[in-house]
């Protein structure tokens, strides 16, 4: 039995023709699916790397947006400051002008009362009607005595409104100050209304009040004061020549207001 060996210069031939090919095939086929694989590890690192500059660059941005924000803050805060010191200013100004034409309005109410309570009939004659009032207090009023004297429209919670303007201050002040002599009569017992309701009417026993004409800004003051005396258990309440006067009761002293400011500072000395 024979052996065929492979010499040398068989192997070498074998290996170089058969073999080494073969194995560099292997090898070229690992490394081309090792190349693939970098490639496409390398085309995300690409990405990875175009997403954070785009990151970095959002960042930038919304970081430059948000100091130009607060710097848009910043100077719409001191706006506002500067708004609101203006404010406040014209708001003193405003207030200050309210007062003085209050006072003038005021004072061109002078010679007027309002009186109230007395229904409207059909023959209407507000000077009569002041003058049978004048009668009940015992003032004498003659037609003279009267500059003007009309209805004025009903408001909210007041209707049958009556303003008189007077030629005379003192007449006008004596007729005012005589007002309590009004307790216990009532609209029946004037003649000029008495003999057109008759006695069916339910409102002829309605009462009459007589008070200073004030303006829009003095009713609102003393509707104020007057919440605040309910409130803080004062007993008086009354106006004299446009001043509004709060006494707490018969021993103490009297308060006069003309201004909302004079109201407030009256109100923080309790505190």
């Amino acid at each position: 039995m024979s052996l065929n060996y492979l010499t040398v210069e068989a192997f070498k031939g074998l290996w170089e023709k058969e073999l080494l090919p073969s194995i560099k095939k292997e090898i070229c086929s690992e490394l081309a699916g090792i190349k693939r694989e970098l490639e496409k590890l390398s085309s995300k690192c690409v990405e990875i790397e175009q997403s954070q500059n785009f990151l970095s660059d959002q960042y930038d941005s919304l970081l430059q947006t948000l100091q130009s924000t607060n710097v848009s803050i910043q100077n719409a805060e001191k706006d506002i400051k500067l708004l609101y010191e203006q404010t406040s200013s014209n708001k003193e100004f405003i207030s200050i002008y309210d007062e003085q034409i209050d006072e003038i309005q005021q004072y061109l109410r002078r010679d007027c009362v309002e009186i109230t309570g007395i229904p409207v009939t059909s023959v209407d004659d507000p000077k009569i009607l002041a003058k049978e009032l004048g009668d009940l207090m015992e003032v004498q009023v003659d037609e003279r005595d009267i500059s003007t004297a009309h209805r004025l429209p009903a408001s909210k919670k007041v209707k049958d409104r009556i303003i008189v303007k007077f030629v005379n201050r003192d007449k006008r002040n004596q007729f005012y100050q005589r007002r309590s002599r009004l307790a216990g009569k009532s609209v029946k017992d004037l003649p000029h209304i008495a003999n057109e309701i008759g006695s069916s009417r339910s409102n002829q026993t309605g009462k009459i009040y007589i008070n200073e004409s004030l303006t829009a800004y003095r009713k609102k003051l003393f509707g104020q004061i007057n919440s605040f005396r309910k409130a803080q258990d004062y007993k008086f309440l009354w106006t004299m020549n446009g001043k509004i006067l709060l006494r707490k009761n018969e021993n103490s002293r009297v308060y006069g207001f003309t201004k909302e400011s004079e109201f407030e500072s009256f109100k923080s000395t309790l505190n």
